[in-house]
C-alpha cells in the first residue's frame, strides 16, 4: 500500500518526503521500512523499534492527527494517508 511519509532528519539537513509501498499497513510498518532505509538513526532519534515507543519529543502524525490520539504505532494506515515525523523544535 502506498504511503507518504514526511521526516526531518536529526544529523541531516533536510526533509526526506517520499512514497513508498508499505507491507505491514502500520505506523509501526512505516518505521520499519525506515530503518530499514535510513539506518539506525531511525530507532536513535525517532522511536525504539523493540517497544514501539516514538521517542520523546517527536511528534508522529497520521494525516495531521497525532497518533498518540489515535492507536500509536498501531494505527491502521490508508492507501494514500501522509504520515510525518517530526522532531522537537526549540528556539527563543
Amino acid at each position: 500500500m502506498p504511503v507518504t511519509y514526511l521526516m526531518a532528519p536529526y544529523e541531516e539537513p533536510r526533509v526526506i518526503n517520499e512514497t513508498a509501498e508499505v507491507e505491514d499497513s502500520t505506523i509501526r510498518g512505516v518505521l520499519v521500512l525506515l530503518a530499514t532505509k535510513y539506518g539506525a538513526n531511525i530507532e536513535k532519534y525517532v522511536a525504539d523499534l523493540s517497544t514501539g515507543r516514538i521517542r520523546q519529543g517527536v511528534l508522529a502524525t497520521v494525516n495531521n492527527r497525532d497518533i498518540r490520539g489515535l492507536n500509536g504505532v498501531a494505527t491502521k494506515l490508508q492507501e494514500g494517508d501522509r504520515v510525518m515525523f517530526l522532531p522537537p523544535i526549540a528556539g527563543g
